[in-house]
């Protein structure tokens, strides 16, 4: 892991002198992941806190080596890292006009011919960035992303300007020509567009590309969000597919949640050496960036807090092509033994998961229940510890899976952690409503006469949890401060009997 942060329990937290030390809600507070790179020694990692960088190498993306960032220096207001060859190289946005008509910024390079320990500026003129496609009359560019395109022998930039993404496109990451703006108005929810990314993906034997975004924190959205859309690239346009209609309304080219949760941040990805595509995340929300509890280190030495590395896959769904998700773990060491409970019965008094707990685990498990003279609810509850406890509530007749933070420990650092938004949300697809504290988002669920079934797999780190649904359609990122002594974990049901058709829980490292 890179860096973990674990609240105090409740009545622990000082959220005085939290806001004392951080007066800001949200803003450019949270660390974000700027660059993953996949070399000969390894995976690298590159993060931004502020105009600062961090730099982690990892060998198999879940354990990581901080490498000191008084050994490289890479200042920006923005940028990212690729591989040229054995090199890497840096761009490095910094705001300001420069001589060049219509340019707002420039781009200045640095390489590194030691896997980014230590970095050289690059010789010649700074590269003027200009928004020819821009919505705003003095558009600033907020963030960049540059990818290796293969299929098309080229280099590709991303510059977001807060309401749009503007494509450039080079052969010698020097000389650049933008080829096509993305207008993004019709999908802007009040936070400005940042952090993009385009990533090429299988769909049963032919590549199609995903484009996704974070959000800056905004009452429409409950925060910042994560979205991205399905769609082509022809080496100089990206163009998002249009989903089927199946209401006889025209067909829509929506933009899609990457997690229905609060906190999935700025995520980043990289092949590895088998072609898998993972994405890795920061965990938090720019609401409250600054006043969780750890959050007042320095940000040279304050990393991000990562989700789960999770592998990446395009699927077929009758509306349409959609991003599906599965959490890579590893056990803590080869004496880590899976505990696994079968066939019990769940009620309000019973608790067959009472030796199973733990402060990071990667638990799988089944649930089954009557139509007739079932449960109401099944509540599985993580980190519990007297009051402390997060909760995962399935409702067979509703078809529904909340997530319910509201006494997961320390909340009281920021009232935007747990109170309801002020503004309605943005309707998203397969959620059903949300707040600061809950979300409740549709689950799928197998029905065999009047019994119905639901699977879900839960990993649970210090200081986050996640949730997944069988087919990798729905994920729900959260983070929670229940203090290190919160490890239990518990199912009951309410208003009648459910049964536990199986549990295993795997000890993890936390990530």
């Amino acid at each position: 892991m890179i860096e973990t942060l674990e609240g105090s329990r409740p009545g622990e937290a000082t959220t005085a002198a939290t806001a004392e030390r951080n007066p800001s809600i949200g803003g450019s507070g949270l660390p974000a992941p700027v660059s993953l790179l996949r070399l000969p020694d390894g995976c690298h990692l590159f993060c931004r806190a502020g105009d600062r960088w961090s730099h982690a190498v990892s060998s198999d993306l879940l354990h990581w080596h901080r490498i000191p960032t008084t050994d490289h220096h890479l200042p920006a207001d923005s940028g990212c890292v690729v591989a040229d060859g054995a090199d890497l190289v840096a761009l490095l946005l910094r705001s300001g006009a420069s001589d060049t008509p219509g340019s707002t910024s420039s781009i200045t390079m640095a390489r590194s011919t030691d896997s980014g320990r230590t970095w050289s500026p690059e010789p010649g003129p700074a590269v003027d960035v200009c928004l020819p496609g821009a919505q705003l009359p003095v558009a600033q560019p907020s963030d960049l992303r540059v990818i290796r395109n293969e299929a098309h022998d080229q280099w590709v930039m991303m510059v977001a300007d807060g309401t749009g993404f503007t494509f450039l496109v080079s052969t010698d990451l020097t000389s650049w020509t933008a080829t096509s703006v993305l207008d993004a108005t019709r999908w802007h929810e009040g936070g400005a567009l940042c952090h993009p990314d385009l990533l090429p993906l299988d769909l049963e034997g032919q590549t199609r590309w995903v484009l996704w975004w974070t959000s800056a924190a905004s009452p429409r959205t409950n925060g910042s969000t994560t979205r991205y859309l399905v769609g082509d690239w022809d080496g100089g346009t990206f163009t998002p597919q249009r989903d089927s209609s199946q209401t006889g309304t025209p067909a829509s080219d929506p933009v899609l949640r990457t997690d229905l949760g609060r906190d999935l941040y700025a995520p980043i990805s990289v092949q590895d050496a088998s072609g898998r595509r993972i994405m890795i995340a920061a965990v938090g929300n720019e609401d409250y960036a600054d006043l969780t509890p750890g959050s007042t280190a320095t940000p040279d030495d304050r990393p991000p807090t990562l989700a789960t590395p999770r592998e990446l896959r395009l699927v077929h769904t009758p509306a349409g092509p959609r991003l599906v998700s599965a959490p890579v773990t590893a056990p803590i060491g080869p004496d880590a033994t899976s505990r696994t409970v079968a066939d019990r019965p769940v009620t309000a008094a019973s608790n067959p998961l009472s030796q199973l707990g733990g402060r990071a685990l990667d638990a799988e498990i089944e649930l089954e229940a009557s139509a007739y003279d079932s449960a109401g609810s099944v509540t599985l509850q993580i980190r519990c510890d007297g009051q402390v406890h997060t909760d995962l509530v399935w409702r067979p007749a509703e078809g529904s899976l909340t997530l319910d933070r509201s006494e997961s420990g320390a909340t009281e650092f920021s009232p935007s952690f747990t109170a309801p938004s002020t503004e309605p949300g943005v309707p998203a697809e397969g959620l059903l409503r949300a707040t600061s504290a809950t979300v409740t988002t549709r689950w799928p669920q197998s029905c065999l006469g009047v019994m119905r079934r639901a699977w879900l797999r839960v990993v649970v780190n210090p200081s986050s949890v996640e949730v997944f649904s069988p087919d990798g359609l729905v994920a729900i990122t959260s983070v929670i401060f229940p203090g290190p002594g919160a490890t239990g974990l518990r199912l009951a049901a309410t208003s009648g009997t459910a049964r536990l058709v199986s549990a295993t829980v795997h000890p993890i490292a936390a990530s």
